[in-house]
């Protein structure tokens, strides 16, 4: 049946002529030498091999066209349901049109079930044609043959009958003469002896009676011949006729049946040819080539395997095939028919013709297969499941997909090389491939999986696209199912399986067939709908029977993987290896943004209503926004963010910061950023023009957090006052007016708050005051614009603080320890588990105060340094920009930092950038010189006395950390020199004099003193112990000289002795030489520290602790000091030195300063750390630039 006329189209009409009537259809002659078929027709009475009907072409295919009936009757063709359009077309034309899977293999397969099924039944129906047409000849010579015999033979009975009747007949007769002549005989014999005469007479009769008796009895025998032979002549003649109509029934019977045979002959020959071509039509060599290239295409090349790039839309699991019998004759015609088009993918055996094609499952359907076996399948079954799972982590891209393994027998053995792909640091926040054995565990491990199904079609829907994008792909691997499994467990196994094909789930279930058919006789329904869900199958060896009705007969054959398994420990390896250096899945910050974020026209368009700042996307493309000071009886108005260090919190709180600083200018919203944490996090911030920026804290004190906790209550005050003036009561109603100053929304961005607070047993007064004044923010802050934003890693830690949480609506779990979920979200919150096993980034924004309906999964955006710092770049430009800057002139951040390097604002900073136009007196007084030594608390942002020309300006500093007392000696040396380039003194006149008696190791990159003395060699000298003493002579006659007015006071002169404690020598030594009094170089010391300050001579003293000081120096030597700094000392101590009563509140590197003269209350303050020296040396030679000018 040819289509390769281009004037035959579908839809043209025909007046045809019937040429046979076949099981499957009638075939319709529509032009000389084109054929259709009208398919699944039964022949109608108006219908006989060559009349002539009416036909419209419904369709055509590669081979065959296909027709339906027409009736001229009728303008409008019958409708047709859609159980009738679809028999008028061939399987064999749908099967190449389905996507290649398990769809298009296994209706290829059942195809060819159906077709050799039909094939067969049709021969068979032909030869049984054929066996009842010879049946009904036989039946009909015997029929004929037996009538033929039965009238023979009752011909013959007749004959002999008719013969005998005679011949008994005519045997009376004889019976009578010979009677009659006996009698005659005996009645002569009984004649009296006196009738002599007449028995002689009578006797002489006899004689002639006897002659005559002789000749009636011959004629008597001569008719009874005549009898017989007439008899065996009618019987002769019957027989000759009976065998001529049993030749004659023979020769019709021959002829029936060789009729027969030319009919079967020509029936089978008919079927062979129309079906060899319906073979050929679907199911021919190019078209299983051509698929099997297809599909065995998508496996990787073990000898050059290389991760993939993309996500397969189909991975290749085996094989699939179906066995037809081969033992009869039709059984053979079939084969040979298949055999002709498969002879590359079947094989032939004495009882069967096997074929087989790649199998494959498309990703979009979910790839799923459940093994059931009898127990002694069981160690096969088993072993099947690793080399599958295996396949589809090499089918992958590395780290797209992760595997959640439940083996409760074999205790993770069945999967023993998964886990290795996750051995790395990396690898496993990329992947995971945990395997579960216990019921619990396997509880969690699946309702944690459903869950992540769960939020992931909320998130996505039905945009496959995207969610394949964005998410990995879970496969869900199980042995021995269903132990270990309980009633909750099964039921959201049901819930994923059901779920898998429109979320793209892996699901492999190995199922104990026994154990399957108790809980069937439980759960009856349950079962059958997850079986029902999957591709289910019967292992028998190595062959998989598949399950079903319609899959009676196919069978799976799993790729073994052989080649796999010999190299698997490189291919794992390989894997494993690309898996730890891939990133991790990233929403990138700018993905929440519709504009240029880098261009300063899209800036400060966030919602001016409330405060609505985007964190990260939820699914395709939804914006998650943080929204603050929402009105309308909304209790989200402060937050809290719980993470794990590594895990998200900082890239959360990073999130936050830029978008707020490009959603809102400073009139908008203003931040204060707090850091307990010993890292760096907000130190970027620092570097930067922000005026949105009140305050960046980096490893913060105690201190300093409840300042700023006291400024915002102050705030808080200030502007309810404020408001009232104006007859409002909260800052919305406050910024409709018009003609009112500007009044911004502040938020509180505070992390790893739990710095703040005690244990439960360890309160203190600091703790005390700042519960309160969180208390004051949290309960009235929103109405009067002020919000309170907590991070830590577990608010567990944060006694006190949960008194709170009620007022802080809003919840961020970012994924980390469940404790730490489980710190801010309800405890019955399925997230808290479900957050675990999300990558790294994801999060639960939950705006119900932790009620699990309220979780809103989300992926939070990422911002990488280089690109935070462009932004930032961007922003400071635009605040530096003259007709910006002079706006925000008098709002400078306050930046509390660990190194004075980090702050960019600073006097040593300012020199290195700006040069010489950016020189200014630290000191408020004339005769003064600053000293910048580290961080103040309060709005005081920086810490910097002064030490001036009058009695006992000294400044003793007593700690028993070295190293902080090193920062604070270089520092002040660097201030020192830094006063000198506003003065008219000779620059190149040395002015620090430094003993060196240092003892501790400092890291390579930090400064040293004899660093600082190679980078100011001029201005800085240093002594060691054995140059102490000439030292200590030549100031004391420095100061001995300027007493008595021989050397001018004018240039300043600053001591520095690090570490007096370990110069004990020097109270006995003296100058012997000299004619002063005779004293000792401690006593010349002394000497200076007494009158040297008002004549120019100041000293800093270090010691570590005041009972050495006080041997040193005398018991007077407290007069000597106006100004003190103490840090870790005993409290008696503190107190003697600094007058600090309560320095058990004192932590981290809080120190306390004391200017007895000037300050009613001491100063706590942060040293800086030891200066760096790529930064000393950027600083002395920027130093020696302009003193060369």
């Amino acid at each position: 049946m040819s289509t390769t006329n281009a004037n035959i189209t579908a839809g043209q009409h025909y007046s045809g002529r019937i040429v046979n009537f076949a099981p499957y259809g009638i075939l319709v002659e529509i032009v000389p030498g084109i054929v259709g078929i009208i398919k699944n027709a039964a022949k109608e009475p108006d219908m006989e091999i060559g009349s002539l009907i009416d036909v419209q072409i419904s369709d055509l295919g590669v081979s065959e066209i296909y027709l339906k009936r027409v009736f001229k009757t009728s303008t409008v063709s019958p409708a047709k349901n859609s159980t009738e359009e679809q028999s008028e077309i061939s399987p064999w034309m749908r099967w190449k049109d389905i996507p290649t899977g398990h769809k298009q293999a296994t209706t290829a397969m059942i195809a060819l079930k159906h077709h050799t099924t039909a094939f067969k039944q049709e021969l068979t129906a032909a030869r049984k044609e054929w066996n009842d047409a010879k049946e009904q000849s036989q039946k009909i010579y015997d029929s004929v043959t037996a009538s033929a015999r039965n009238q023979c033979e009752d011909e013959r009975k007749r004959f002999t009958n008719e013969c005998n009747s005679n011949v008994q007949t005519t045997e009376q007769r004889r019976s009578k003469v010979t009677g009659i002549v006996q009698g005659c005989a005996n009645f002569i014999g009984n004649l009296p002896a006196q009738a002599n005469n007449v028995k002689n007479q009578a006797n002489e009769a006899m004689s002639s009676v006897r002659s005559i008796q002789s000749e009636v009895l011959k004629a008597i025998d001569a008719k009874i011949r005549a009898y017989n032979a007439l008899r065996d002549c009618n019987i002769a003649e019957s027989e000759r006729t009976r065998n001529d109509k049993l030749d004659k029934a023979r020769r019709e019977q021959i002829d029936r049946d060789n009729q027969a045979e030319h009919r079967f002959e020509t029936k089978h020959s008919g079927i062979c040819v129309e079906r060899r071509g319906d073979i050929y039509t679907g199911f021919n060599k190019a078209t299983i080539k051509a698929y099997s290239q297809e599909v065995k295409s998508s496996r990787f090349n073990v000898a050059s395997y290389e991760c993939p790039s993309e996500i397969p839309d189909y991975v290749m699991l085996g094989s699939i095939g179906y066995s037809i019998p081969n033992q009869t004759k039709d059984d053979m015609s079939v084969v040979q028919a298949v055999e002709v088009q498969t002879a590359d993918f079947g094989t032939k055996k004495a009882d069967a013709y096997t074929v087989q094609i790649p199998y494959s499952q498309r990703l979009e359907d979910g790839i799923s297969l459940m093994v059931r076996y009898s127990p002694n399948e069981r160690t096969t079954v088993q072993s099947m499941m690793q080399p599958l799972l295996l396949k589809l982590f090499m089918s992958f891209p590395a780290g797209k997909l992760e595997a959640t393994m439940i083996d409760p027998l074999e205790l993770g053995a069945s999967f023993p090389d998964i886990p290795k792909l996750a051995e790395g640091p990396n690898s496993a926040r990329i992947i995971d491939t945990k395997i579960w054995s216990k019921e619990r565990d396997i509880e969690n491990a699946i309702a944690t999986l459903r869950q992540r199904l769960e939020n992931m079609t909320q998130a996505y829907g039905g945009d496959k696209e995207s969610r394949l994008k964005k998410e990995v792909v879970r496969a869900l691997a199980i042995t021995d199912f269903p132990t270990g499994f309980s009633d909750t467990a099964l039921k959201d196994l049901h819930a994923i399986v059901r779920n898998s094909a429109s979320l793209g789930v892996c699901v492999l279930i190995c199922a104990n067939d026994e154990e399957l058919e108790k809980l069937k006789q439980k759960n009856g329904t349950l079962v059958a709908e997850i079986a029902q869900s999957v591709v289910e199958t019967k292992a028998t060896g190595t062959k998989l029977m598949m399950m079903g009705a319609q899959n009676e007969g196919l069978f799976l054959r799993l790729d073994d993987m052989n080649d796999v398994i010999q190299n698997k420990d490189q291919i794992l390896s390989k894997i494993s290896g690309v898996i730890e250096h891939m990133q991790l899945k990233v929403e990138h910050f700018e993905s929440m943004y519709k504009f240029d974020i880098y261009d300063s026209n899209n800036w400060f368009t966030g919602n001016h209503d409330e405060i609505a700042i985007p964190l990260g996307i939820k699914g395709a493309n939804t914006v998650v926004k943080m929204v603050l000071g929402r009105g309308g009886g909304s209790t989200e108005h402060h937050a809290l963010i719980a993470g794990q260090t590594g895990a998200g919190k900082s890239t959360l709180l990073h999130t936050l910061i830029m978008s707020t600083l490009i959603s809102y200018s400073p009139d908008e919203v203003q931040m204060y950023l707090l850091d307990f944490k010993e890292g760096v996090e907000f130190s970027a911030y620092t570097r930067y023009r922000l005026p949105s920026l009140r305050v960046v804290a980096i490893n913060s004190e105690r201190e300093f957090g409840l300042n700023v906790l006291k400024e915002l209550c102050t705030e808080l005050e200030t502007r309810t006052k404020h408001f009232t003036r104006y007859g409002v009561s909260d800052i919305n109603s406050y910024v409709n007016l018009s003609d009112v100053p500007k009044v911004p929304k502040l938020l509180l961005i505070f992390d790893e708050v739990q710095e703040l607070f005690r244990n439960k047993n360890e309160s203190d007064s600091i703790s005390a005051e700042c519960l309160s004044c969180l208390n004051k923010l949290v309960m009235q802050g929103r109405a009067m614009g002020i919000h309170v934003i907590l991070a830590c890693q577990d608010f567990h830690n944060c006694s006190g603080l949960e008194a709170y949480f009620s007022q802080m609506a809003i919840r961020i779990a970012v994924k980390g320890s469940e404790d730490g979920a489980a710190s801010i979200l309800n405890g019955d919150n399925a997230g808290i588990k479900t957050l675990q096993n999300q990558p790294a980034g994801a999060a639960i924004y939950n705006g119900g105060g932790g009620v699990e309906s309220a979780n809103n999964f989300f992926q939070v955006s990422y911002i990488n340094e280089s690109e935070r710092l462009e932004l930032l770049s961007r922003l400071d430009a635009y605040y530096s920009d003259p007709v910006v800057a002079d706006l925000y002139d008098s709002q400078q951040t306050r930046i509390l930092l660990t190194n004075a390097e980090d702050n960019i604002h600073n006097c040593f900073n300012q020199l290195i950038l700006s040069g010489p136009d950016s020189i200014h007196p630290l000191a408020k007084s004339k005769d003064g010189y600053g000293l910048l030594l580290g961080q103040g608390f309060g709005k005081k942002s920086l810490f910097m006395p002064e030490l001036r020309s009058k009695d006992r300006d000294n400044l003793l500093i007593v700690s028993k950390d070295e190293k902080m007392a090193l920062g604070l000696f270089e520092l002040a040396a660097m201030s020192v020199l830094y006063e000198e380039l506003h003065t008219t003194n000779d620059k190149s006149n040395a002015l620090v004099y430094i003993v060196d008696l240092f003892a501790d190791e400092i890291a390579d990159g930090e400064c040293d003193f004899e660093y600082l003395e190679e980078c100011f060699p001029q201005q800085i000298k240093i002594a060691k112990i054995g140059d102490t003493e000439d030292l200590i002579r030549d100031l004391y006659e420095t100061v001995m000289a300027r007493s008595e007015g021989s050397m001018s006071t004018d240039e300043r002169v600053f001591l520095m002795f690090f570490g007096i404690n370990r110069a004990r020598k020097l109270r006995t030594s003296k100058i012997y030489d000299d004619d002063r009094d005779n004293l000792s170089t401690i006593e010349m010391l002394q000497k200076i520290l007494t009158y040297g300050p008002k004549l120019g001579m100041n000293s800093i003293i270090w010691g570590e602790g005041l009972r050495s000081i006080e041997y040193m120096l005398g018991e007077r030597y407290d007069g000597m000091f106006d100004k003190r700094i103490a840090y870790g000392l005993d409290d008696d101590s503190m107190d003697i030195l600094v007058a600090e009563s309560s320095a058990k509140s004192l932590r981290g590197k809080t120190a306390v300063y004391m200017d007895i003269n000037n300050d009613v209350k001491n100063t706590h303050f942060r040293p800086y750390d030891i200066p760096a020296k790529v930064w000393m040396e950027r600083y002395s030679e920027t130093y020696a630039d302009i003193i060369n000018e």
